[in-house]
């Protein structure tokens, strides 16, 4: 739709100058170069120019709107290589505690961008470490139904307060 815009501006000059001709041929005074007077000369000469202003000044903005477009074009660009990136990362992530789950060892140990190299590690790993079980982690009593942990201060208060209602 812009170039039907750009193609009328485009064609404002010309319809100025068939103007011009309009006026060239019509009355019996005319100057030498066919204008009827100073006057209609001038005033066709300002809108011709005034046209071609304006055809000028259509094509800077519609080279402004490609130019943003291209901005977009590359922002957008941007934006999805770093989802890509970060998707990468977060499947490495989840890749890299996968496997050590699997085999039992530490995620922040595993090297390897690939999950061959991974599993590779984790079997190194595993060597080295022989034929001792992997340590087990030790609870948190706080979290999770632990039973006998300690009830905080909060905890006291509310249940000197309210008995009954633990």
């Amino acid at each position: 739709m812009p170039d039907d815009t750009q193609e009328q501006q485009e064609q404002a000059p010309e319809q100025v100058e068939s103007q011009e001709q309009v006026e060239t041929t019509g009355g019996d005074e005319q100057s030498p170069d066919g204008f009827k007077s100073e006057e209609s000369k001038q005033s066709l000469l300002a809108d011709l120019k005034k046209a071609r202003d304006q055809v000028k000044a259509f094509k800077e903005a519609e080279e402004q709107r490609e130019r943003e477009k291209l901005s977009d074009i590359e922002r957008a660009q941007a934006e999805r290589d770093d989802f890509r990136t970060k998707w990468e990362q977060a499947e490495q992530a989840r890749l890299r505690s996968d496997i050590a789950r699997t085999k039992g060892v530490d995620p922040e140990l595993l090297t390897g961008a690939t999950e061959e190299e991974m599993t590779a590690h984790a079997d190194r790993l595993l060597t080295w470490r022989g034929d001792k079980p992997a340590p087990a982690p030790n609870p948190n009593p706080a979290q999770g139904a632990g039973g006998n942990a300690p009830a905080s201060e909060d905890d006291q208060l509310y249940n000197s307060l309210y008995p009954n209602k633990s």
